[in-house]
């Protein structure tokens, strides 16, 4: 049996998780906002910084889910409560 102090370190190993995913949620209504923007703007300037901010937005949720990645990692690690094959 895990103690409370353990089960505690679990516990905000999965907030910060959730955290992770809500972050990655919001960069992915960011993508769709700047989606939106390059359908309607006609500046070319305008039109390549909107470009550079997607690619940068890619690599902001490429990084959440790592964090993700390595949370559940751990948590896994720490707890011994294997993740479903089903």
């Amino acid at each position: 049996m895990l103690s409370k102090e353990v089960l505690k370190v679990a516990e905000v190993l999965q907030l910060n998780a959730k955290k992770e995913a809500d972050a990655s949620e919001n960069y992915i209504f960011q993508k769709q906002v700047i989606g939106d923007a390059l359908l309607v703007e006609q500046d070319p300037v305008i039109i390549e910084l909107l470009q550079k901010i997607d690619a940068a937005t890619d690599e902001k949720i490429s990084d959440e889910l790592n964090h993700s990645a390595s949370l559940i990692e751990e948590f896994v690690t720490l707890t011994k409560i294997p993740i479903s094959e089903d």
